[in-house]
């Protein structure tokens, strides 16, 4: 499966795997997608900029990543924030599409319908 991911100021297709339904959720088949702008060029700017400019930008998240170096250490937390800018962030967030599969506890939607998705 492909999806737009943005990294290191750009945005990228790359294959990712396809999701698995668990309890609470619903596997959509996309059928149409939005990327806002505004929203999506602000990630590809914020991705380009050095980590150190990211976190005098950001101090809630710099004071998350502090405790996990006291908490953790500093390989742990090296680790998680390389593999949070390898991954990248995945755009879009308003689709619309048909319900593949159910996951259990789920109500009022079936495979086949259509549906609007958004967040």
């Amino acid at each position: 499966m492909k999806q737009v991911i943005i990294k290191k100021g750009a945005a990228v297709v790359e294959d990712v795997p396809m999701p698995t339904v668990t309890q609470g959720l619903v596997l959509v088949k996309n059928m149409y997608s939005t990327i806002s702008v505004g929203t999506e060029m602000s990630s590809i700017v914020n991705t380009a900029k050095p980590l150190w400019k990211r976190a005098l930008e950001n101090p809630a998240e710099a004071k998350k990543a502090m405790k996990i170096l006291t908490d953790q250490g500093y390989m742990k937390t090296s680790q998680l924030i390389k593999g949070r800018i390898d991954a990248g962030n995945a755009v879009g967030y308003s689709s619309a599409g048909m319900v593949l599969e159910v996951g259990s506890g789920v109500t009022g939607f079936e495979a086949g319908d259509l549906v609007a998705c958004a967040g």
